[in-house]
């Protein structure tokens, strides 16, 4: 990682991400403000588990943001991962809901306009139509 960021050039580099991950977080944090990255701040727990509901989310959300801001990283410099879950999952659907919940209160619970984005094409992980999972793609992202 570290000599990936060394290399960039061109803009402003990234971190694809940390989490509550106690190893994470003191590995990839102080790159983060060596190379003055942006951090892609996936909202799994400390066993790196994804919480089944918005609230979850929004906790772990809370305290990533406490955890990076304390070590100095700014907050416009996070992008907050909710961790979109594939619909083959038992709870997917329940979970995709809270991923837009998550979305949708994120700004409210940090107080500022928070940065996120979602890997959409985890929505249709699995066997099945490419277009009928690039209509389930468009839908869920509008």
């Amino acid at each position: 990682m570290k000599a990936g960021l060394a290399a960039s050039k061109n803009g402003r580099p990234g971190i694809n991400g940390v989490s509550l991950e106690p190893e994470k977080l003191r590995l990839l944090a102080p790159l983060a403000l060596e190379y003055n990255a942006d951090v892609v701040a996936y909202l799994l727990t400390k066993e790196s588990q994804v919480p089944p509901d918005a609230a979850g989310r929004l906790a772990v959300a809370l305290e990533l943001f406490q955890r990076l801001t304390d070590l100095g990283i700014s907050p416009e410099r996070i992008l907050f991962d909710p961790i979109c879950p594939p619909l083959v999952w038992q709870d997917g659907l329940f979970q995709a809901r809270e991923v837009l919940e998550t979305v949708r209160l994120l700004p409210e619970v940090l107080g500022f306009q928070a940065k996120t984005l979602v890997g959409i094409s985890n929505l249709t992980t699995g066997p099945g139509p490419l277009s009928k999972k690039i209509l389930l793609q468009q839908t869920y992202l509008s």
